[in-house]
């Protein structure tokens, strides 16, 4: 067979090999049928042609072929890949070009193999594709397990920028709390313009088909939902909204949490369609996974912060978050020279409220008084919930006082307007005290002080006002102090003592009996008076064991004068409203009774009229058992106004006594005697009788008489005095003058 036709016959019967042949000018002199296949042209097409006619569209030149020719020549091949369009696909062709020789070694042609590799090349391509999806979810993973909490935020916005760009989307989108678009972010290539305000703005009446039920509850249930393209929507007024809006294709993937939506993250093209592959759902559902981990750990970060710095009632600061505020705003406030002021809060008549309509009207109250003290400031101003019913104010850059004053004023107004919690109208007041930097201390423990030690003063006199701090105000904190903490030890260095105070006959002078009262004598030999003291034993507990000590004291004391014969004697012992609401005070007054063998007849239980009045049912109840029991019951203090005449006659009551203060004024004021004359005939109507305390003057005890007063007590007779003074003047058998207008 001839050589020439055997080769050639070889040569066409190539099964997956392209060959070419050129001359030196690159044009083609034979083109097999392999070759036809792969680039498309008919030999006829071709043959006696120059590559550079062939690719003219492509503008190749014979300078283009001149690098990989030298290289033909100095090494003898040169291999290349490339991709051509073949129809509407692409098909990649790896060739080898050779040269052809003669037999003088010299070079004639060039000879182009080329093979299909489409198959092989997509094949390597989806696995680098997916390495590369792998490599980035890692990456993206790795950066949220490092990232700090505070930049959780800003590492989203990144990985959803690099998520877009490695799918070749031209917008992606991550909402973050779908109900209110807390936080919302757009990456988009930048081929194309932002939507995100254009997002933002989605209703039903501008785009209704992306906020149709059908897609959000798809959304909302937690299901990722992907289109291809706008072709496969049937509806043409849904392909216009889509067209409006450049959308080609889109997925939208919500981000779940305890089968719950907390955000989603969407992703369009905008330019061209496209096919959503498997992998790339899984890419975007990954992502957005990684994301609700991020989340999730940042909301927990924030909530152990909430914990840690805000009350969990109110929602405000609490002392910590409130304390390390302060300290910056000393420190600011030092550096240019400003004044700073610190409010201190207490507010009046909260327990009440509390124990009458129960904790959560009470919680209800707190949350309430937070909020309106927030109406009442400026955002950079600082109020904070310190425990119970305390909050504490910062007010910054203060020029004058007026300005904290005028704070102060506008908070105890707002307090003061009835609140409505529950079906239930409550009133309650606030007391204010007011410390300002630099003037009254230097650092937060000095503000904080001196601010408590006004509101202190403030309650003291009457409550519902404010008070800027004093020094004479810290005098006084600081003897209260000492006070309370003697007060703890006064038992152990007996240093009480119970004074009496002879309550005269006012017709004929003779002691029908006397009112026990509570001295407190000091080691040092300094006496304490009640006032001082009788607070500060409320607030502290302590009036409950004082107070039983001294009933049994004066029990002990009549019953000794009584065996002595002075058997008439009766002696009073006042209750304060602490003691009175103790629960087993009966209990506590039998038992003191059974134990010194006094008879109740001589022992007199005084009340105040505002711890009566407080609540009257639950007062008639237990003044009923005290009866029962056969004790005397007198009303102290009466005509301070919390009475009414109706409530008088429920009360099983023996005795009105007059405050000492309409006694003081009843000859120089009209008011106060006209008040003096009505109680003292209130009281005779009803079979009460009636003594006035605190009598000076000759001229307050002549006009008692004539308006027919029962019994006098004061100091125009006897100072309160031991128990052996009393004696003393028992066995004198002496009786006081009571001298008569001549």
């Amino acid at each position: 067979m001839d050589k020439a036709l055997l080769l050639d016959n070889i040569l066409n019967s190539s099964v997956d090999i392209a060959i070419t042949a050129t001359d030196l000018d690159f044009k083609i002199r034979y083109y097999n049928p392999k070759a036809e296949e792969i680039y498309g042209y008919k030999p006829e097409e071709i043959i006696g042609k120059t590559v550079m006619e062939v690719h003219s569209k492509e503008k190749v030149t014979h300078g283009g072929f001149a690098p990989a020719m030298d290289k033909v020549r100095t090494k003898g091949e040169y291999s290349y890949t490339y991709k051509r369009k073949s129809g509407n696909a692409f098909r990649y062709v790896e060739s080898r070009v050779t040269g052809i020789w003669n037999n003088e070694k010299n070079l004639v042609g060039y000879v182009l193999m080329s093979r299909d590799v489409t198959h092989r090349k997509e094949a390597d391509m989806a696995l680098q594709r997916l390495i590369d999806t792998d490599r980035l979810k890692a990456d993206i993973s790795s950066n949220f397990v490092n990232v700090s909490i505070g930049s959780i935020i800003e590492e989203i916005n990144v990985s959803i920028g690099r998520v877009g760009k490695f799918l070749e989307v031209d917008h992606a989108y991550v909402f973050i709390d779908v109900e209110n678009l807390t936080h919302a972010y757009e990456w988009c290539n930048h081929a194309v313009k932002p939507h995100l305000d254009l997002v933002r703005g989605f209703n039903e009446n501008s785009y209704p088909w992306l906020t149709r039920p059908w897609l959000t509850a798809i959304v909302r249930g937690g299901e990722l939902f992907s289109l291809s393209g706008i072709g496969t929507i049937a509806d043409k007024a849904n392909r216009l909204e889509l067209m409006a809006l450049d959308i080609k294709s889109m997925v939208v993937s919500p981000m779940v949490y305890g089968g719950e939506v907390i955000g989603f993250l969407w992703l369009i093209t905008a330019i061209s369609e496209r096919t959503w592959s498997e992998e790339d759902l899984m890419l975007i559902k990954m992502t957005g996974e990684i994301f609700v981990n991020a989340i999730m750990r940042k909301k927990s970060e924030d909530r152990l912060k909430q914990l840690a710095h805000f009350d969990t009632l109110t929602r405000i600061p609490n002392r910590m978050l409130f304390n390390d505020r302060l300290n910056h705003s000393l420190e600011s406030a030092k550096r240019g020279n400003a004044r700073l002021a610190l409010l201190f809060l207490d507010l009046d008549r909260f327990k009440p409220v509390n124990d009458t309509l129960g904790h959560d009207v009470g919680d209800m109250l707190l949350k309430e008084v937070a909020r309106r003290l927030l109406e009442c400031l400026r955002k950079s101003d600082t109020v904070a919930r310190l425990g119970g019913d305390e909050f504490s104010i910062i007010l910054t850059n203060v020029t004058k006082d007026e300005d904290a004053s005028n704070v102060a004023s506008k908070i105890i107004s707002s307090l003061s307007n009835p609140f409505y919690l529950n079906g239930n109208e409550c009133t309650i007041g606030v007391s204010v005290g007011i410390s300002m930097f630099p003037t009254d201390g230097t650092d937060a423990g000095q503000l904080l002080k001196a601010a408590d030690i006004a509101m202190y003063q403030v309650k003291e006199q009457g409550r519902n006002s404010y008070q800027f701090y004093s020094n004479s105000m810290n005098k006084k904190a600081v003897r209260k102090l000492k006070i309370e903490t003697m007060l703890r030890k006064a038992f152990e260095k007996q240093e009480f003592r119970v004074y009496y105070q002879p309550q005269v006959d006012i017709n004929n002078g003779h002691m029908k009996g006397m009112e026990g009262l509570l001295h407190w004598d000091l080691y040092d030999e300094t006496r304490v008076t009640p006032a001082e003291f009788i607070g500060t034993a409320e607030v502290t507990g302590l009036v409950f064991p004082i107070g039983q000590w001294m009933l049994r004291e004066v029990c002990e004391q009549n019953k000794t004068w009584h065996r002595s014969g002075f058997n008439h004697l009766q002696v009073a012992v006042k209750i304060l409203h602490s003691q009175f609401r103790q629960e087993r005070l009966i209990e506590f007054i039998c038992k003191v009774l059974d134990e010194t063998g006094f008879d109740p007849r001589y022992l007199e239980i005084e009340l105040t009229e505002s711890a009566i009045m407080q609540d009257v049912d639950s007062a008639v109840n237990i003044l009923r058992q005290m009866k029962s029991i056969g004790l005397q019951i007198t009303i102290d203090d009466f005509g301070t106004g919390y009475s009414s005449l109706s409530h008088i006659k429920r009360l099983p009551i023996d005795t009105l006594k007059i405050d000492k203060q309409f006694v003081k004024n009843i000859t120089t004021d009209p008011d106060y005697s006209a008040i003096a004359r009505a109680i003292i005939a209130l009281a005779h109507t009803l079979n009460l009788k009636v003594i006035a305390e605190g009598v000076e003057t000759l001229d307050q005890l002549e006009f008692l008489r004539t308006i027919r007063c029962d019994e006098v007590q004061g100091a125009l007779f006897s100072l309160p005095m031991p128990s052996g003074g009393i004696t003393a003047l028992l066995n004198e058998e002496r009786n006081f003058s009571v001298p008569r207008p001549a």
